[in-house]
């Protein structure tokens, strides 16, 4: 639904067009994996004072992290795409933080969990082509527990909010 509801709460094109400069694309180049040389992708999305959180499995194994505009199209890295220092990941909870000196917009986290049937949308740069995509879902459950390859993350989000390669690492949003 597009029209602004009589709450006052914003419509999906406006959350759109407000959390879209806060989004980032991360491209990485990955270290040399069996003479092959890798290159990831994936989403970020700027908190404040030149910090953004992407997934820590976006930035995994990679020798460079760079974050471009997402509001320009771009058919692949440009000179303006920033070298971004990591500042910190966590597997365990598959968020990093990195860090550039170039002033966006951002995003507020969430003051408390949505509950289940809550009215998200999910904002990123699948298959790396800015300027992203938006799709919108609900949140289908909380406090679910994903294990694979040995390691569990706890206490996810679930949403049939539509993700695809690329999207890893962008905000889920809410109306607020």
């Amino acid at each position: 639904n597009n029209q602004a509801s009589t709450s006052g709460q914003l419509n999906a094109s406006e959350i759109y067009q407000q959390a879209k400069p806060a989004v980032m694309t991360v491209r990485t180049d990955l270290a040399r994996l069996d003479d092959l040389e890798a290159r990831g992708v994936g989403t970020a999305f700027h908190i404040g004072s030149g910090y953004f959180v992407t997934s820590a499995h976006v930035i995994a194994g990679a020798r460079d992290v760079m974050l471009e505009d997402s509001n320009r199209t771009l058919e692949k890295p440009n000179k303006n795409a920033k070298v971004a220092q990591v500042i910190g990941r966590d597997t365990l909870t598959d968020i990093a933080v990195l860090k550039i000196d170039t002033p966006t917009s951002s995003l507020e986290w969430a003051s408390e969990l949505p509950a289940i049937g809550t009215n998200v949308f999910a904002i990123g740069n699948p298959f790396g082509r800015a300027p992203g995509s938006f799709s919108s879902g609900i949140v289908s459950g909380l406090e679910r527990v994903f294990t694979a390859e040995g390691l569990t993350l706890v206490h996810l989000l679930q949403t049939d909010t539509a993700i695809n390669p690329g999207n890893s690492g962008g905000p889920l949003l809410n109306v607020e």
